[in-house]
């Protein structure tokens, strides 16, 4: 999530490190993404739709180490089975 008044390259790399133990730069925009695949449902009947923009990023430091409360394990991924990965079509908070 981005925090008030942070830019989302600011938030990217923040994000990773808290989750990852990577420091990172981004330099691409993959794509901006939206729509009933990015609804969320919360127990208490609440409903939002998130905009998500993926960034790609270069690894400049740190080293791989999950969190264990948002990342349960850290691994990069062949360019292959990157793109089989898909956005659930709708996703359940809590």
């Amino acid at each position: 999530m981005i925090e008030p008044d942070e830019r989302s390259a600011d938030a990217a790399v923040r994000e990773a490190w808290e989750e990852t133990g990577l420091l990172v730069r981004p330099d691409r925009l993959l794509g901006v993404y939206g729509g009933p695949e990015c609804v969320v449902r919360y127990p208490n009947g609440d409903e939002t739709q998130y905009v998500i923009a993926a960034l790609g990023c270069t690894v400049v430091g740190g080293a791989p180490r999950p969190d264990l409360d948002e990342t349960a394990a850290v691994r990069y991924w062949s360019e292959a089975e990157a793109t089989r990965l898909r956005l659930a079509s709708t996703r359940t908070a809590g």
